[in-house]
C-alpha cells in the first residue's frame, strides 16, 4: 500500500466537503467526481446530505491502484477515533488508526484499506459505517450502480489485494 495515500485522500475529502457545503441548493444522494492530474485519476464517490450541509461519507481511490480510502463526516467525538469500519450483516472490514481532523467546521475520520472483493461485496449492497463500534450512517448502493461500478473497475485487485 502506498504510504500517505490515506492522508492525501482525507485532505481532498475535507476540502471537497467544504466546497460542497458552500453550494446554495445542495442535492441529496451519491455523487461521483473524477480529477485527472499528472497522468493519474482520482475518483471520489460521496454521499451528500443537505440536512447536515455537506458530505457524510466519501469513498475514493486512484485509478489503477488497489487502495481505497473511506471517510466518515460526523460530530467530533470526545476521544480520537481508533477504528473505522464498513459493515454489512456479519461481514466487516476494519481500518485501524484512522486519520481525523476538522476543516470548515466539519469533523472527518478516514481510513485506507485494499479494495478486495470482500470490501467491494460489502459496498455493493446495504452497508453501515462505524467509528469505534458506533454506527455513523447506513447506506445503499441501490440507484447508484453505475457510480459504484466505475469505482470498482478503476481500482481492481486480483483477489488477494495486489
Amino acid at each position: 500500500m502506498r504510504q500517505g495515500a490515506g492522508w492525501v485522500a482525507l485532505g481532498v475529502a475535507l476540502a471537497m466537503g467544504g466546497a460542497a457545503a458552500a453550494q446554495e441548493a445542495m442535492p441529496e444522494g451519491w455523487f461521483l467526481e473524477e480529477f485527472a492530474r499528472s497522468g493519474l485519476t482520482d475518483i471520489y464517490l460521496y454521499w451528500l446530505d443537505p440536512a447536515v450541509g455537506g458530505q457524510v461519507l466519501q469513498i475514493s481511490c486512484q485509478e489503477g491502484w488497489p487502495d481505497v480510502s473511506i471517510a466518515a463526516f460526523m460530530d467530533e467525538p470526545e476521544t480520537e477515533p481508533k477504528v473505522l469500519s464498513v459493515v454489512a450483516g456479519d461481514r466487516r472490514v476494519d481500518m485501524a488508526s484512522p486519520v481525523s481532523g476538522v476543516v470548515n467546521e466539519r469533523y472527518s475520520t478516514g481510513g485506507t484499506t485494499l479494495f478486495t472483493p470482500e470490501v467491494m461485496d460489502i459496498l455493493s449492497g446495504q452497508f453501515s459505517v462505524e467509528v469505534d463500534g458506533v454506527e455513523q450512517g447506513r447506506y445503499s448502493a441501490a440507484g447508484a450502480g453505475d457510480e459504484f461500478a466505475r469505482l470498482f473497475e478503476a481500482c481492481p485487485v486480483d483477489g488477494d489485494g495486489t
